[in-house]
């Protein structure tokens, strides 16, 4: 096992990087799409959501995103510690309206040690991927008449490839570890996509940039009603860096009741400032987010920044109870 367990750590860490880069502001709540080992860390939870994104509402090229998601774990007699997940993300940008629809599965497996104290996760997650661009919504040069646009004209351009589809490999690797009223937790993860070496508009090759990403961070349970959170994310694009950090409290109004409200504030460099509102009842969760642009883009959008929406549900299966027959002494 533990043989095994090395020779999967070490693919994972030797994996190239590549895929959609949308920002979520709230991205710990899609938990797969940021690593696929954070699938089913939860034991015996069933977890299913959604995330919509609304970027840059007054400029005419905003970005529109949104994400299906749904993990659990496996817990049978036979099989133990079995991670599954599935997400579908769909992204519309730019006034040439490209978009992209990713869909991933991720398939992990999870051990704990030092009485649960730690546990390890690491996953796979094949993807399969298809972008492209509308060109009618494309204005160029050959279209204006001498007056005025002029959509008859012929636009001059070629165009030989508007769509393209491609499959990908994600991989993860996240551990926890529990102490007293401390939870931390760290993540890493990259993917290999097999197109980067393909151009979406023609059939010349380029080199796509490659991608990772860090997070890591942790809770604190200040009392019974209270748990104050700090997260972190680090993305790779090559040589660029993004780095994400939000603090949040959550905190439970009556102990008897199954009701939970929540704040966070979030910052990603040189990018936007980010408030989140959380309330939760009876295993349904709801999230609102509002960035507000500090970036040097702020004039064009008008100082506005994006707007994200999360809705999100948590199951509780049923433990698995081993019963033990007694033989009765009257039928031996």
């Amino acid at each position: 096992m533990k043989k095994i367990i090395h020779y999967i750590v070490f693919l994972l860490l030797n994996l190239g990087l590549s895929a959609q880069d949308v920002h979520w502001t709230q991205w710990f709540l899609a938990p797969q799409l940021v690593n696929p080992a954070n699938a089913g860390l939860n034991d015996r939870q069933i977890e299913a959501g959604a995330l919509y994104r609304n970027q840059w509402q007054n400029v005419p090229v905003g970005f529109n995103s949104i994400v299906l998601f749904a993990n659990s774990d496996v817990q049978t007699k036979r099989i133990k510690n079995i991670c599954l997940g599935a997400s579908l993300l769909h992204d519309v940008a730019g006034s040439s309206k490209f978009t992209s629809d990713q869909f991933n599965i991720s398939f992990g497996y999870k051990r704990y040690f030092l009485n649960k104290n730690i546990l390890i996760s690491i996953a796979l997650q094949p993807n399969f991927r298809t972008s492209g661009i509308n060109t009618s919504e494309l204005t160029f040069g050959n279209n204006y008449d001498g007056e005025r646009y002029n959509a008859a004209l012929n636009n001059g351009e070629r165009f030989t490839n508007q769509r393209f589809s491609a499959f990908g490999l994600g991989s993860g690797i996240t551990g926890l570890y529990t102490y007293k009223k401390m939870r931390f937790y760290f993540g890493y993860a990259r993917a290999y996509d097999a197109s980067r070496n393909s151009f979406a508009l023609s059939d010349e090759k380029i080199k796509r940039e490659q991608r990772q990403n860090l997070t890591f961070g942790s809770n604190y349970q200040f009392n019974k009603k209270t748990q104050l959170k700090i997260d972190a994310a680090i993305y790779f694009l090559d040589q660029q860096r993004e780095w994400i950090n939000a603090i949040g409290l959550k905190h439970q109004p009556n102990l008897r009741k199954a009701e939970f409200i929540g704040a966070a504030i979030i910052y990603r460099n040189k990018d936007a400032v980010s408030f989140s509102t959380q309330y939760e009842k009876n295993g349904w969760q709801g999230f609102l987010a509002y960035d507000f642009n500090v970036s040097k883009f702020k004039v064009a959008t008008r100082y506005q920044g994006a707007i994200e929406i999360g809705l999100k549900y948590i199951y509780h299966l049923p433990e698995i109870v081993n019963r033990k027959y007694r033989q009765c002494v009257i039928y031996l």
